[in-house]
């Protein structure tokens, strides 16, 4: 199709290790909640809610829509 593409890589949502750095800032120590599976999960949502919200909140504002996609892999972890 035409329409903008605005994506979102989820490698770090997925497998914290991806990030190299702060890393225990955006996720917490290795053990604490934040690392914990369901903790992973509610910050994925938010993540590509937000996505979702900002697409449509564009079309909303501008009349221009965007297609919103998410680029994951197996590699990923449990981003899939």
């Amino acid at each position: 199709n035409n329409l903008p593409r605005f994506g979102l890589g989820l490698a770090a949502l997925g497998r914290p290790g991806y990030i190299n750095l702060n890393r225990d800032v955006v996720f917490g120590a290795v053990g604490t909640e934040g690392r914990q599976l369901e903790g992973m999960q509610n910050r994925a949502d938010e993540v590509m809610g937000a996505l979702i919200a900002e697409c449509s909140n564009r079309k909303a504002a501008t009349g221009d829509s965007l297609t919103p996609w998410f680029d994951c892999a197996r590699s990923y972890g449990l981003s899939e």
